[in-house]
C-alpha cells in the first residue's frame, strides 16, 4: 500500500535509498494497484525458495541385481569376519538380499554401483556432519569402508560447504623479547645426517640473536650428549653462557640430559610449538645459507 502513493507524497520524506528506487520505478510506464496477499498468489511463487525434486527410496530390487553383478559383493560372501551374512528374503517375493545379521537387523551389503546414491539419500535429508553420517549409514547398510567413503562424500559436499562454518582459531604470531646483550639469547638446531667427512655425520648449528653471529659444529651424532658437548665446547667457552636458548621439540632436544644441562649452567630452555619450524627461523634461515 504504501509504494501505490509513494510517487505523490513530498520527496523529502524519503531517504537516499528509497529516493533512488522510486527514482527506477518512475522510468517504467505502469500503474502501481494494491492487491491483497491472498490474491497475489504469482508474487508469493517468485519469492519462495526453490527446493529439490523429491527422492526416492532405495530400490531393493535394484539392489539385489547389482549384488548379483557386483564382484566385490561377491568376495565377502566368504566368513573372514565378525559379520553374520547371509541371503534375507524380501516380502513375499522370490527375491533375497545379501545381509549382515551381527546386530539383529538386516543391513544391506551395498554394491560400489549404488553406494554413492545410499549416501545421498541418508545425508541429504538434512546435512548431518561425517560423525553423523557415518553412524545413520553404519545402522541401516554395510559395505566395505564405509566410514573412509562417508568422510570424503561429506567433507566434498557442496551444500555442507556453503551452509557450514568451520572455524580454524589459529595464534597470532609471538614476538621474542629482545636481548638486552651479546650472545644472551641463542636457537640452536641438528643439520643432517651428511655425508661423512672425517666421521662427522651432523652439525649442531647455533645463531646468536642480538649480532647474528652463526656457529655450525659438526657432530659424529646427534645425541643429546654430542649436542650438549658441542654447545659447551663450541659456543660456551668462547662466547660465555646465554640466559636463552631456543630449539625445536626434536628428541634430542626433549630428552632429560638437555633440560638437565640448562638447569646446570642456569640457562632457561624454550621449545617451540610441535610441526612449527616457522618459530625457529633465525637457525633454518642459517640453514638455507649453509
Amino acid at each position: 500500500m504504501p509504494l501505490v502513493h509513494a510517487l505523490t507524497r513530498q520527496k523529502d520524506a524519503w531517504s537516499p535509498r528509497q529516493r533512488r528506487h522510486l527514482s527506477t520505478i518512475a522510468e517504467f510506464n505502469c500503474t502501481l494497484t494494491h492487491l491483497p496477499g491472498k490474491k497475489n498468489p504469482v508474487a508469493d511463487a517468485l519469492s519462495r525458495i526453490e527446493i529439490n525434486a523429491v527422492q526416492l527410496g532405495l530400490d531393493y530390487n535394484q539392489l539385489a541385481k547389482e549384488q548379483q553383478q557386483d564382484p566385490e559383493t561377491t568376495a565377502v560372501r566368504a566368513p573372514i569376519t565378525a559379520l553374520q551374512r547371509k541371503y534375507v528374503p524380501l516380502g513375499d517375493s522370490n527375491i533375497s538380499i545379501f545381509c549382515d545379521v551381527s546386530t539383529g537387523r538386516p543391513r544391506p551389503w551395498i554394491p560400489s554401483s549404488l553406494r554413492r546414491h545410499v549416501f545421498n539419500l541418508i545425508h541429504g535429508l538434512s546435512h548431518p556432519s561425517r560423525r553423523a553420517t557415518t553412524r545413520l549409514l553404519t545402522q541401516k547398510f554395510i559395505w566395505h569402508k564405509i566410514s573412509r567413503d562417508a568422510g570424503n562424500w561429506v567433507r566434498s559436499c557442496v551444500p555442507c560447504q556453503k551452509s557450514k562454518v568451520h572455524r580454524h582459531t589459529e595464534t597470532g604470531p609471538g614476538a621474542f623479547h629482545q636481548p638486552q646483550r651479546r650472545f644472551a639469547h641463542i636457537h640452536v638446531d641438528v643439520v643432517g645426517p651428511l655425508p661423512p667427512s672425517d666421521g662427522h655425520r651432523y652439525l649442531f648449528t647455533i645463531i646468536d640473536r642480538s649480532t647474528r653471529w652463526p656457529e655450525a659444529i659438526p657432530m659424529a651424532n646427534a645425541t643429546s650428549t654430542s649436542c650438549a658437548s658441542s654447545l659447551l665446547s663450541g659456543w660456551i667457552s668462547r662466547f660465555g653462557i646465554p640466559e636463552h636458548i631456543t630449539s625445536d621439540r626434536g628428541t634430542t632436544f626433549t630428552l632429560h640430559l638437555w633440560t638437565s644441562l640448562g638447569q646446570l649452567i642456569g640457562t632457561t630452555v624454550h621449545h617451540t610449538t610441535a610441526y612449527n619450524p616457522e618459530a625457529n627461523s633465525m637457525v633454518e634461515r642459517l640453514h638455507r645459507t649453509l
